[in-house]
């Protein structure tokens, strides 16, 4: 049998929601950042962009939650969204 620290929830679904959310998030407060011009947003932007989400998707998978394309998917609908959010505000 396969280790698990916990069992999947009902609702655990295709795509990884939380990896989705991670991405538009994080992705969106980067891309204000650099919009407004932010003292150490270039150093910050990475971070936000990419570790945090990047974090986020391993402890679902990490956790049972989620496959490994759940979380892919997640990242990409996420960022689909953030992009649609940058032209629609920004």
């Amino acid at each position: 049998g396969v280790w698990r620290p916990e069992q999947p929830h009902a609702t655990a679904s295709f795509p990884s929601g939380h990896t989705a959310a991670a991405v538009a998030l994080h992705t969106t407060l980067a891309d204000l950042l650099d919009r407004h011009g932010v003292r150490g947003a270039r150093a910050l932007g990475p971070v936000l962009r990419y570790a945090i989400p990047a974090g986020i998707a391993f402890s679902r998978i990490y956790r049972g939650q989620h496959h490994i394309s759940d979380t892919v998917a997640g990242a990409v609908l996420g960022r689909w969204s953030a992009g649609v959010v940058r032209r629609r505000l920004l």
